[in-house]
């Protein structure tokens, strides 16, 4: 069978309830896919301008099913959602692959599986179990359940995908189960880097404005460093702690070297701070997660040409070691970021710039999205 012939093609139903608009990690899965399958998305809109067949999720489910979601909240149940449409649509639409982003689903792709013989992808996006570890109450229902449909479902996956090897050995030595590495990185750009010669040196970083990321220990670091050294950052704020935005602008203004700069497209990132010399990102190891990020930050501080500053975490660091394009401070404290800055000069974040070039080249969301795509081939071709 020829599955990139005119006359047939596979279809994957990728169920998700994300706003995919916002998704970096499914919008890159369906630009590497699209070319070989027909592609079909859910998520959490109304209405979603894409060239694949889009529904809201939500429009999965029954009245019946909403009565008794309904019913389980009022009684303080936590129960996994049911989308009881969802099985008229693999039989309408001829289903061959069922990709899921979330946890809850795994007991839904399983049974799915059984029934009509589809193949079942769970690309994750962190590892779930400790998805909140900090909160007791959160660990004692959520943590508990998504442990057990981990030890339950994992082993019935066709392909199971993780964003990093930490994550990979862990749920291999907890579950037994291997998967394959997809980082998040970003699309590869010809950019050259933009070597300065004359002080300050100029930082950056961009992402959401999370309490527990901290922000305000970066903003110290570079406040007590002077003016050899400005920082911007583009802070997206959330709307479940907008105090908190508040507090990292306040810390700002109270600075000469310090901004909070107006938030630039997703597309626009990479091209926008390829003005800067180095992307620094600092994450306290608060969490499993936290302890073994490798964000999307990171790679496109790496298409940007920019030198690389990080916390110790060991994903991020073995990153910017092996390619030699940053430095990686002595522990997570402030003073040991501190030290590796006040050692820098524009000579030395030139040469990680260009040590940048090679990298951009070999650490690209093309280079994921073809081992990702030849993975789902190869399914399709065992019978």
């Amino acid at each position: 069978m020829n599955l990139n012939s005119d006359r047939y093609m596979n279809k994957i139903l990728i169920f998700s309830n994300k706003k995919v608009s916002s998704a970096p990690r499914i919008l890159r899965e369906t630009d590497g896919l699209k070319d070989h399958f027909e592609i079909h998305l859910t998520g959490d809109e109304s209405s979603f301008d894409t060239e694949h067949i889009y529904s809201c999720i939500y429009s999965f489910r029954s009245f019946s099913d909403k009565i008794k979601s309904r019913i389980s909240r009022i009684l303080g149940r936590r129960t996994l959602p049911v989308y009881s449409k969802i099985e008229a649509y693999i039989q309408q639409w001829k289903i061959d692959v069922l990709i899921i982003h979330e946890p809850h689903f795994l007991p839904l792709a399983a049974q799915l599986k059984e029934k009509y013989g589809i193949r079942i992808v769970f690309n994750a996006h962190e590892y779930y179990p400790l998805e909140f570890e900090n909160s007791p109450e959160w660990m004692k229902n959520e943590g508990r359940l998504f442990y057990s449909l981990y030890q339950q479902y994992l082993s019935q996956l066709d392909l199971f995908i993780n964003v990093c090897d930490s994550i990979r050995e862990k749920c291999l030595s907890e579950f037994h189960t291997d998967s394959l590495v997809i980082p998040n990185a970003a699309f590869y750009s010809n950019l050259a880097p933009n070597y300065h010669t004359n002080e300050p040196i100029r930082l950056i970083h961009h992402g959401a404005l999370l309490p527990n990321r901290k922000l305000e220990k970066m903003i110290s670091i570079v406040d007590s460093l002077g003016p050899r050294f400005q920082l911007d950052i583009i802070g997206v704020p959330h709307p479940a702690v907008m105090d908190y935005y508040g507090k990292i602008k306040e810390a700002c203004s109270a600075t000469s070297n310090v901004r909070l700069i107006t938030p630039v497209a997703f597309s626009e990132i990479i091209p926008f701070i390829n003005q800067y010399d180095i992307g620094i990102h600092l994450l306290e190891p608060s969490s499993f997660n936290n302890f073994h990020a490798l964000p999307n930050k990171i790679f496109e501080f790496l298409q940007a040409k920019l030198a690389v500053f990080v916390s110790p975490s060991p994903e991020m660091s073995k990153l910017v070691e092996k390619y030699r394009i940053g430095e990686v401070s002595e522990d997570f404290s402030e003073s040991a970021m501190i030290e590796r800055l006040q050692q820098t000069d524009l000579q030395q974040i030139n040469t990680y710039k260009q040590n940048t070039v090679q990298a951009a080249q070999l650490e690209t969301a093309e280079k994921y999205q073809q081992l990702y795509l030849d993975r789902l081939l190869s399914l399709l071709t065992v019978q």
